[in-house]
Order: structure tokens, then C-alpha cells, then sequence
């Protein structure tokens, strides 16, 4: 994983946590970080959910979703 200083973050905290690379769909280990124009990178889910990174196989279009208290080392929110 590789790219800007969010996804850096997220791929560091993620590689912490010994979560894997690989794509289950593909196998392949590139991935994205989905975004808003506005350059914010924590998505609702759904409107009672807690904010989530959102990540996408470069290859393959696969989304992934991590809460992200859980990535920053805190609890995460009950919806």
C-alpha cells in the first residue's frame, strides 16, 4: 500500500494490526483510498453507523470497509 499521507496513515495503522494486503477477490495488494471532493476520507456507512475508511482493489474495483476508531486505537461508536 502506498500513496497519499491519509492512506499512509491507514495502511500504517492497518499493517499494525497485521491485516493482509491481498485482495480476496483478485489476490492482488493494490489499493485506494476512496475520498470526498472535499478530500475527506471517513465515510458514514449508513446514517446510524460510525465513520468508516473506505478502500478499493486497484485492480478489481473490491471495496473494503474498516471503522475507524478501531484503526485510530479507539473504541468504536455503538450506532
Amino acid at each position: 500500500m502506498s500513496g497519499s499521507q491519509p492512506f499512509k496513515a491507514v495502511a500504517d495503522a492497518m499493517a499494525a494490526k497485521r491485516v493482509t494486503d491481498k485482495c480476496p477477490m483478485c489476490g492482488t495488494e493494490r489499493w485506494g483510498l476512496l475520498s470526498t471532493s472535499d478530500g475527506e476520507n471517513q465515510f458514514p456507512v449508513v446514517n446510524t453507523a460510525p465513520k468508516a475508511y473506505l478502500l478499493t482493489c486497484l485492480n478489481c474495483g473490491f471495496v473494503r470497509t474498516h471503522i475507524a476508531a478501531v484503526l485510530e486505537g479507539q473504541e468504536p461508536e455503538a450506532p
